[in-house]
């Protein structure tokens, strides 16, 4: 019973002592005056600027999506992500979309079937090969017609 009347006590006091903190920081409104607020507006014309300018624009890929969402920007689809793959299946399974380069020139780019073809796979890659849908996937799958010799880069 005594620790349960010292805990009641330990709360009433904790939540007297915030209000009055609260009071404290805040003050009252009735205190103020107008050399108060002519003084806080000066200091936020002088100090907003200062503070904006190093800021520069926000974009959406800077914001969480909730926010961007709830702003009118549509953040899902201006995501984008790079991942290099040199396994031609693994790509077209993986991704709705291929980019091929050959020595850092963009050669084909779009959906994987029309990216992967037998034509642009001997291109890059010197590979004779047929390349058709994967029977689980549907995705383009390369089956090479022999071992080709390497090609000098």
């Amino acid at each position: 019973m005594a620790q349960a009347f010292t805990h009641f006590v330990v709360s009433v006091m904790a939540r007297d002592q915030a209000s009055v903190l609260s009071a404290y920081v805040n003050g009252s409104p009735g205190a103020r005056s107008w050399e108060h607020a002519t003084t806080i507006w000066a200091v936020l014309v002088l100090v907003l600027p200062l503070v904006a300018a190093p800021a520069g624009p926000v974009t959406v890929n800077e914001m969480g999506d909730e926010l961007a969402d709830a702003l009118g920007a549509r953040a899902a689809p201006t995501r984008t992500a790079a991942v290099v793959l040199h396994d031609l299946a693994q790509a077209a399974r993986s991704a709705p979309r291929l980019v091929l380069m050959d020595r850092g020139r963009v050669v084909a780019g779009g959906p994987p079937g029309q990216v992967v073809t037998a034509r642009m796979v001997e291109e890059v890659f010197g590979l004779a090969c047929d390349v058709v849908p994967d029977p689980r996937t549907r995705t383009p799958l390369v089956i090479p017609h022999e071992r080709a010799p390497s090609r000098p880069r």
